[in-house]
């Protein structure tokens, strides 16, 4: 009976398998491996690491790179999605220059056409000939729509701006690559139909806002930012339209720490300020996602100064926020920031996961304290778990606001989050609407 389903059934059947179940299933029948060829076949992985590695590269891998330079797999039919990358760091004594083998890797990568989404792992000691094929590759292809790009320590972006994408996702963690900025600022402005730009590292991206908040392009209006470093050309680059859906600020104790990154108090307080009241009220009527992290306790974190901004936002479906200690500890429940954060979030239809974080001390910063600022985050994250039951139990005892009721109910699923399952029961409105709540500490680096 499985086996009388229509292609599109047992397609979809197949997209909900983990792979090693559909590696199964497809030699089940023939007919079935056939259907579920498009997604067995629809992403690659290329190990670089072993076909520059004297003491890596086996018959096998030259044999896998024959089979595609063949263009007669599925992958040269099927395979939208590409995956560069090596587990090994390499060195130079261990480069190879066999020609055959450069032959190969070349015609492997012609052979797959139809890839739309590539990641692509440069690391230090890639041999050139490798990383101008990848790169020519990336240039030929028709349909190239989403690139992430994740650079070693010292390599610089092997792309040029003539790209044409619509995702772009650029991790640098060195902070001395300064050319980088420059080149995705190009490729930015070059791809007129981007709409997902993620940049993390040490570097100070501003000129990139700034280039996109340049008169002529002003036609790129992002509708996904994700990165870990807050400057105001970002803030304003995000004033200069409406329409932006996912947006993710966080910024971690490794960046907020570095030398050319460091900034006061006062300052991190005023882009908090410039974000909840100019930045949130454009883009009420179309943010979906929604995470600010600051690396340390300030402004930044949820409190009655920025509840209004955010309670507007009524279709936002996920929200991280943080708090700080003295808001949550030593207060009256009535005045607790969390239970300030829950009766907010009962009263925003769309929201299903909200993630709640504490963050270092701001005494600690200019100074890396790992022990102190642990055991801080430790005990924030034990206040918010014990405010959150007390609010439970109070909303239970309510008789006033029979409309709604809320269990908060721990649950093992993500045991390492402390996952609390919050139902939520409106009356009229059908089944329970699941609310999940994520209690975490952010990791220190």
């Amino acid at each position: 009976m499985f086996a009388d389903l229509c292609m599109e059934l047992l397609q979809e059947i197949g997209s909900q398998l983990a792979f090693r179940d559909l590696k199964s299933l497809r030699v089940v029948r023939r007919d079935i491996g056939i259907a579920m060829g498009y997604l067995f076949y629809s992403s690659v992985i290329l190990r670089s690491g072993n076909l520059t590695s004297e003491n890596r590269c086996t018959a096998g891998d030259i044999w896998f790179l024959k089979r595609l330079a063949s263009g007669e797999t599925g992958w040269s039919l099927y395979a939208t999605a590409l995956r560069i990358e090596s587990r090994m760091r390499t060195t130079k004594l261990q480069f190879t220059s066999d020609a055959v083998t450069e032959d190969l890797f070349v015609s492997a990568l012609e052979s797959m056409t139809n890839i739309r989404t590539v990641f692509w792992r440069v690391r230090v000691y890639d041999p050139p000939w490798m990383i101008d094929a990848v790169r020519h590759y990336l240039h030929s292809l028709p349909r190239l729509d989403d690139l992430s790009v994740v650079l070693d320590t010292g390599v610089q972006l092997p792309l040029n701006w003539t790209l044409s994408i619509q995702s772009l996702k650029v991790e640098a963690p060195c902070c001395r690559q300064c050319r980088i900025v420059n080149q995705v600022s190009r490729i930015a402005t070059g791809s007129h139909g981007l709409t997902t730009l993620h940049v993390t590292g040490f570097n100070d991206w501003s000129a990139l806002w700034s280039t996109l908040r340049a008169d002529n392009n002003l036609s790129i209006r992002l509708r996904e930012i994700k990165t870990n470093i807050i400057t105001s050309d970002l803030l304003s680059y995000l004033c200069s339209y409406s329409g932006i859906e996912i947006l993710c600020l966080t910024e971690n104790l490794t960046v907020a720490l570095h030398p050319k990154v460091e900034g006061s108090r006062a300052k991190s307080d005023r882009l908090a300020d410039i974000f909840f009241h100019s930045v949130l009220p454009l883009h009420t009527d179309s943010l979906v996602e929604l995470a600010w992290l600051g690396a340390f306790e300030g402004s930044w974190s949820f409190g009655t100064h920025n509840v209004h901004a955010i309670s507007t936002l009524l279709r936002l479906r996920s929200l991280t926020v943080s708090v700080n200690a003295w808001d949550v500890g030593d207060v009256e429940p009535h005045r607790n920031v969390v239970t300030l954060l829950f009766r907010m979030a009962c009263d925003m239809p769309c929201l299903g996961e909200l993630t709640v974080c504490s963050l270092a001390p701001d005494i600690c910063r200019g100074t890396v304290c790992l022990r102190r600022i642990r055991s801080h985050k430790n005990k924030v994250r034990r206040l918010v778990v014990l405010a959150m039951e007390i609010f439970g139990h109070e909303i239970l005892r309510r008789t006033s606001r029979p409309t709604w009721r809320l269990w908060i109910e721990p649950s093992e699923v993500v045991p390492e989050y402390n996952l609390y399952q919050v139902k939520l029961s409106r009356a009229r409105q059908g089944p329970h609407e699941i609310l999940r709540v994520y209690c975490q500490v952010p990791q220190l680096f």
